[in-house]
């Protein structure tokens, strides 16, 4: 009897006895980290160009002579270390004297570049001869190539541009600009030229003079050519006698 009173006064107790729950926690949702890919944009679009005013120059004199001694020169008649990219949207392949960029798709760009070369002031020219080529395709030539680069380009309808790249960003530094230098049909042939020292550059085609423009974001690098294909039908420009010289003081 004394257990049964017992147990039942145990009973009453415990249920007089207001036990405090613990509060749930707030979930913390961590989110995921992602680690960016890093991609080399060659040819990215253009955000926000920033335009930098051109300054002029006295023209070069046609004669090489003011320059120095030869640092490089390649008639392209094997390939001494360029690369050359080949898929089915194009291909680059060197031999008998030219360097061919081959564009078979619409809105395709092919470049190659020569590896295991620096170069920081220096006089540089090579031949460039479009064979398919028209309206707004572009094709020419790229100097300090060291992560970025400085991309001289010609379009097939008679205009020059200078864009700086880099941090897969391009700024234009010389937008597009008619000259009657450029050549506006195809088949052609143009001579581009392109003096660079320290962080002033002239350029040239055929030796005359086109604009000059200031920049210190790269100071030396590889040189590289270029074909784009921006329209419907296939573009082809072979290079040819690049001569890469000393600029004497």
């Amino acid at each position: 009897m004394r257990r049964i009173l017992f147990g039942f006064l145990c009973l009453i107790l415990t249920a007089c006895v207001n036990v405090a729950q613990p509060e749930p926690r707030p979930s913390t949702t961590i989110a995921p980290t992602m680690t960016p890919t890093d991609t080399v944009v060659w040819f990215p679009p253009t955000r926000t160009p920033t335009l930098v005013p051109t300054s002029q120059v006295t023209p070069t004199p046609e004669s090489t002579a003011e320059y120095g001694e030869i640092l490089y020169r390649d008639g392209f008649n094997f390939n001494r270390g360029w690369i050359v990219p080949s898929s089915q949207r194009g291909e680059v392949n060197i031999g008998k004297g030219e360097l061919n960029i081959i564009i078979r798709e619409q809105k395709t760009t092919l470049s190659s570049i020569l590896e295991g070369e620096a170069f920081g002031d220096f006089y540089a020219e090579i031949t460039a001869s479009p064979s398919l080529c028209s309206g707004k395709d572009e094709y020419g030539f790229m100097f300090r190539v060291a992560g970025g680069y400085y991309r001289y380009a010609l379009s097939c309808d008679g205009q020059v541009q200078l864009l700086l790249v880099l941090d897969q960003s391009a700024v234009i530094l010389q937008p597009w600009m008619i000259s009657s230098s450029v050549p506006s049909a195809a088949p052609s042939e143009v001579r581009l030229g392109v003096w660079a020292v320290g962080e002033e550059f002239r350029l040239y085609i055929n030796d005359v003079f086109q604009f000059s423009i200031t920049n210190n974001e790269i100071s030396e690098g590889t040189l590289g050519v270029f074909a784009r294909s921006k329209g419907d039908t296939a573009v082809t420009v072979s290079f040819s006698d690049l001569t890469v010289r000393e600029v004497s003081p």
